[in-house]
């Protein structure tokens, strides 16, 4: 099953839109209610998505990463949306008789 898209990625994707390559500090600012771990998170989840692309800082323990926005990452973003479920068939029992045991389910 595909991984969905939460609403929390969906608005960094917007974020990063606006802004432009950012930083998870600088989209930060702009998220309410959410730490910057969450955001970093948020941020490295979009990249697995295929929503943004990184720049890993220059390969550096101490520049941050870069995050850009996918050109088409509202396509992948409908392309990931939950499916509804089909219910399964049942099966109508006729009145006739009466199950009393489970085993008496396999001959149905």
């Amino acid at each position: 099953m595909a991984q969905q898209v939460g609403s929390r990625i969906i608005r960094i994707c917007e974020i990063l839109e606006i802004l432009g390559p950012s930083t998870s500090a600088e989209v930060h600012v702009y998220i309410d209610q959410c730490s910057i771990q969450n955001v970093r998170t948020y941020c490295k989840r979009a990249v697995s998505l295929g929503l943004l692309t990184v720049s890993d800082g220059n390969h550096t323990r101490y520049l941050p990463n870069i995050y850009s926005i996918a050109p088409n990452w509202r396509q992948i973003v409908d392309s990931k949306k939950a499916k509804p479920v089909q219910p399964k068939k049942i099966a109508k029992l006729s009145g006739k008789f009466a199950v009393n045991s489970v085993f008496q389910l396999g001959g149905l």
